[in-house]
């Protein structure tokens, strides 16, 4: 018995309803200190104020601000075609063999607070650093910022939220969407050792391309002693961090699967089965990956380098019921 079939899925990006969504967008090489990129908005923001302040923040990075029509700011996959083979093979009246291969696509998900919808100036925050100190002479923020228990923040904020800003940092995903996928496989030999208990062996494997990493191109592309202020060798010297969802990640797994099976007689039934399996990635989630990645440059230590056992890898497995 042979079975084939073809599914087709398309993943429609996410947006913001109101169009208060942007993404930063990496367009050039990112060398130490000097950059390009483009702020890119959906053409429904024209009449939100950027502000003087932040606008002069990104010509200063070489970052121009950019319009577009299309809302969601980023561009689907079309070509997600599924194929799906499966057989089934009776050798002799007690043994059959089977087989089967497909491509299984994933959805887009929306990652948290790593979303297009949490950029400046629809989420803003900012910091002040305190001036430096030595001995003898440690000034106050308030000489220098102009904060003081009485005012609060009102001398910072008089210009506008719009201009309460300082390193803004963005969110940020690729533009071209790789929707993720899995190619599942396996091959399985069953042997009926009576009429009611029939034995299983099956190799059964998986690999999956495109999965969602994070990434952060705002790293100094170098490598710098420790307790260096690296904030002047970023490709975006006067920017906060960036985050960027790149669909980039792999992952695989390899199992032998056995099992013995009574079928219900006689008032027993029973069934055991043993699992071999390893499993290997760079992305066991996209979260986790946060920490790994969020403090050097990929350019330097690639995502794949991370490729090691995964943190569900279970190596056996044994069950009886």
């Amino acid at each position: 018995t042979l079975n084939l079939g073809l599914r087709y899925d398309y993943y429609q990006p996410y947006k913001e309803i109101g169009g208060l969504q942007a993404n930063f967008i990496v367009n050039g090489p990112l060398g130490i200190g000097t950059g390009s990129g483009i702020y890119q908005l959906p053409n429904q923001a024209k009449n939100v104020d950027l502000g003087a302040t932040f606008l002069n923040t990104l010509a200063k990075d070489n970052v121009t601000v950019q319009y577009t029509g299309n809302e969601r700011l980023a561009n689907a996959q079309k070509t997600n075609f599924g194929p799906r083979v499966g057989f089934a093979y009776q050798a002799q009246p007690n043994t059959v063999f089977r087989g089967g291969f497909g491509i299984f696509y994933g959805g887009l998900m929306a990652q948290g607070n790593t979303n297009i919808g949490a950029n400046f100036p629809f989420s803003n925050s900012a910091n002040f650093y305190a001036p430096t100190c030595a001995i003898g002479s440690c000034p106050s923020l308030a000489s220098s910022k102009g904060i003081t228990l009485e005012t609060g923040l009102t001398p910072q904020i008089s210009g506008g939220f719009q201009n309460f800003v300082s390193f803004p940092g963005f969110h940020a995903t690729d533009v071209d969407i790789k929707t993720p996928y899995t190619m599942n496989y396996s091959f399985s030999m069953q042997r009926a050792l009576s009429n009611d208990l029939a034995a299983t062996i099956s190799y059964v494997g998986n690999l999956s391309r495109h999965l969602s990493l994070y990434g952060a191109p705002n790293t100094p592309p170098g490598l710098f002693a420790p307790g260096t202020s690296t904030q002047q060798f970023q490709p975006f010297p006067d920017l906060g961090g960036v985050g960027q969802i790149h669909y980039a990640g792999v992952s695989t797994y390899n199992s032998l699967q056995a099992k013995i099976e009574k079928r219900y007689s006689h008032g027993l039934s029973f069934l055991t089965t043993y699992t071999w399996a390893h499993a290997l990635d760079d992305a066991s989630d996209a979260a986790g990956n946060f920490g790994a990645i969020s403090d050097r440059n990929v350019a330097l230590i690639p995502f794949i380098d991370e490729f090691t056992n995964s943190v569900f890898d279970v190596r056996h497995r044994f069950t009886f019921n």
